[in-house]
């Protein structure tokens, strides 16, 4: 479960990989980096008790408040790693989390409920998208493999007009294309 507005960055990585778990732990490891690199946060991976959607490799600030969570799927060929960082967090959001949470049945603690600029007070979402992105820029320029032109240039239309009509379900695709 999740829930998140423009007060979020999300960040979906798709890998082709047998070393799937590595592969979430080393992501969530580099993203919790990023936040550290964003000013004094004492970002850490783990998950915080009483936490909304529970996860393995949640992001966490000083094991207080989640900031950033995560859902992993895995397929025949590779897995994805989809990230949302909540920068900020406003109340119809933090709303939702506690409704959802209580019709799940988990016993949410609300004070675990935070965006990043609660505990770094200016940092904006813009910041965090480019950070990530630099990040990204950064790990995949020595990666000795081509890029597929199609996917390239769905990236970058993706990145000037995204798409707001025709969400993808994650399960309902997972459900449609069972392992190989």
């Amino acid at each position: 479960m999740v829930a998140y507005d423009d007060g979020a960055v999300v960040v979906d990585h798709l890998t082709r990989t047998a070393d799937r778990h590595g592969t979430f732990e080393r992501n969530a490891e580099q993203h919790a980096a990023v936040l550290r690199s964003l000013g004094d946060v004492d970002a850490r991976v783990g998950e915080v008790p009483g936490e909304y959607c529970p996860g393995e490799f949640s992001v966490n600030v000083g094991g207080r408040v989640k900031v950033v969570g995560s859902a992993q799927r895995i397929t025949g060929t590779g897995a994805l790693f989809s990230t949302v960082v909540q920068v900020v967090v406003d109340d119809h959001v933090r709303e939702v989390i506690r409704d959802v949470s209580a019709a799940l049945g988990y016993e949410l603690r609300e004070s675990t409920i935070a965006g990043l600029a609660d505990v770094a007070p200016g940092v904006t979402p813009q910041q965090v998208a480019t950070a990530l992105a630099d990040d990204y820029r950064r790990r995949l320029d020595g990666v000795d493999t081509e890029h597929d032109p199609a996917a390239l240039a769905h990236a970058a239309a993706a990145a000037s007009e995204p798409v707001t009509d025709l969400p993808l379900d994650v399960d309902a695709w997972a459900r449609a294309h069972p392992l190989a």
